[in-house]
């Protein structure tokens, strides 16, 4: 690996990351995954200004990015749309629906009941670009059947004859929308107290789909250390840096679960 500050590599850093990324070095970041403070369990609107060290960090960010690595984070409407309006360096390339198993207990009144999240991908450069669709797919039964006539037909029909199409893996190319089980569907050993604790499954499947193996996730705000887990599951390295004493200790009996 790179002369990276080893003290970091695959360590819980309990301080602000504005104090830990200047010491990453340049383009060491093969992923960035990371769910960021954007208030989803406000019931009011949401105060741009508590996004700002989020937003602030663009240029960090883009320093230690490889060239062809990714930013991955969980947002709300409101974080998006303040990301896509200030950052002008790290480009915003495509979003996904996180669709939970259930909807936040709140009670709405003249509103839906909020079952979704969104997950932004930003890049530096498409060029060489680590995407594994494989584990972001599905696997069904295979098939075989006709193709419709028209402008995508023969890119369909690939090296089976023309206008035919066979499906012999069942797999199934990965969508934009993502389903997430919520805290009281995970295992009891995975309940943490965090309010917006993600799956660990979800995240491996990110993980593995977005980084390649050995390669290296930052998490900024790493919450119980999801991600730091995520990561020892997949075989690949992490930094993950955490302000709040309370989560990293929720973080200790997560890792101590995992053996």
């Amino acid at each position: 690996m790179e002369q990276l500050n080893q003290k970091l590599i695959n360590n819980f850093i309990v301080d602000d990351c504005l104090n830990i990324l200047p010491q990453i070095e340049d383009e060491t970041i093969d992923l960035i995954l990371t769910d960021p403070p954007y208030n989803i369990l406000n019931t009011n609107l949401i105060d741009f200004e508590n996004n700002k060290d989020f937003i602030s960090l663009e240029n960090e960010f883009l320093r230690i990015l490889k060239p062809n690595g990714l930013l991955l984070t969980f947002a709300s409407w409101q974080l998006w749309f303040s990301l896509f309006n200030k950052w002008k360096k790290l480009k915003f390339w495509y979003e996904m629906i996180i669709v939970r198993s259930n909807g936040f207990s709140m009670m709405y009144k003249k509103r839906p009941v909020n079952r979704h999240e969104y997950l932004l991908v930003f890049y530096k450069n498409k060029s060489d670009i680590f995407f594994n669709e494989r584990e972001m797919g599905e696997y069904k039964k295979p098939y075989e059947r006709g193709l419709h006539q028209g402008v995508n037909s023969n890119a369909h029909a690939s090296s089976h004859k023309k206008g035919y199409h066979k499906n012999e893996d069942g797999f199934r190319k990965p969508t934009s929308i993502l389903k997430m089980k919520t805290k009281n569907h995970f295992k009891q050993d995975e309940r943490t107290k965090h309010p917006t604790q993600k799956e660990i499954l979800l995240l491996e499947k990110l993980i593995k789909t977005y980084c390649p193996e050995n390669g290296l996730v930052l998490d900024p705000f790493a919450g119980v250390g999801t991600v730091a887990i995520a990561c020892n599951r997949t075989n690949r390295n992490h930094i993950s840096i955490e302000i709040d004493q309370q989560w990293f200790q929720e973080y200790i009996k997560l890792k101590e679960k995992e053996g």
